[in-house]
């Protein structure tokens, strides 16, 4: 059986090995509902674990889409109007739909913004993996 090119993750321990595009759908409206906090979506080709796209629901309302490109100098958030505006972020992102990102404003994070806070591969991805008890690139226990 081939290895898995994608995971979805979420803060409950949940992993899907390459989720199907319902599937994130599914994932992105339980942020929406409060069952879950967050989702990452990760490339598992990336042996160091620093390519993903996340997404969670914003204090008013909005939705925080992130995405790293295997480098924390390579990290990126925007904001989605609602869950299916995330979702087709996400979607698009994972499946890397041509033009998926057009028209979309994405704010680049230099790690010295981060004044003492996590970096994210050590913050909420890295709590992840620690939550799950892996590695990047490992399968949960």
């Amino acid at each position: 059986m081939p290895e898995p090119v994608l995971r979805a993750l979420g803060e409950d321990g949940s992993s899907y090995d390459d989720p199907s595009e319902d599937l994130l759908f599914d994932l992105v409206g339980q942020v929406g509902d409060g069952e879950l906090e967050f989702l990452i979506v990760e490339r598992t080709t990336d042996p160091n674990g620093l390519t993903y796209v996340q997404t969670k629901l914003g204090e008013h309302g909005d939705w925080l889409v992130e995405r790293q490109e295997g480098s924390i100098h390579r990290h990126y958030e925007t904001v989605a109007q609602d869950s299916h505006d995330a979702h087709r972020m996400v979607v698009g992102w994972a499946f890397e739909i041509p033009g998926w990102d057009l028209g979309l404003s994405w704010a680049r994070h230099d790690p010295s913004d981060w004044h003492g806070l996590p970096a994210p591969s050590e913050g909420l991805l890295g709590r992840i993996r620690g939550f799950l008890g892996r590695r990047p690139g490992t399968s949960p226990k």
